[in-house]
């Protein structure tokens, strides 16, 4: 059990910067888990390319496959494609999170679709820390809302404007 490190860890909102980055994260998991309970928050946070036999880690690998094989027979749907052979297996089935994406993809504008998505991926790892809230799992329930935390962060409206204009400075000099 890891009670000094899950009660250190910072709270985290999906609306604010986080208060460690992903590397601070990561020098404190080198420092206080155990060689192969590290590896795990390497290979969840896509560190390593290794595959993963732990619960945490394939639970949360087949939900998000899931999860992205129900986006891709919304987009799929809406473009007139067929999917056949193209999805992912994946085991389990959570009939809930079918529903819950397609509310998401229902959402007017692609910004809230990206944020109503990023909140299903950011309660599975609440449910999912639950499970030993002084555990391994709160620490890699905690590595996934981190990676949310900051992806969300880093969208400024100032940075998405110099990328749309480059994008488009370099769509000029192609013509």
């Amino acid at each position: 059990m890891y009670y000094y490190f899950c009660a250190s860890l910072p709270a985290l909102d999906m609306g604010e910067r986080p208060p460690w980055t992903v590397a601070d994260f990561l020098a404190e998991c080198r420092r206080l888990l155990a060689p192969g309970d590290l590896q795990q928050v390497r290979n969840l946070l896509g560190e390593s390319a290794a595959l993963s036999a732990a619960p945490f880690v394939r639970d949360w690998r087949a939900w998000d496959t899931q999860l992205r094989n129900a986006l891709a027979r919304w987009r799929a749907g809406r473009a007139g494609v067929d999917l056949a052979g193209k999805l992912r297996d994946h085991p389990g089935f959570d009939c809930s999170l079918e529903k819950d994406v397609s509310d998401a993809c229902a959402r007017p504008n692609p910004l809230e679709r990206e944020l109503a998505l990023d909140r299903l991926r950011w309660r599975w790892a609440e449910r999912a820390a639950r499970q030993a809230p002084f555990g391994l799992p709160a620490i890699l329930a905690f590595a996934l809302q981190l990676r949310i935390a900051w992806r969300w962060a880093e969208l400024q409206d100032e940075k998405g404007r110099r990328v749309v204009a480059e994008f488009a400075g370099k769509l000029e000099q192609s013509f």
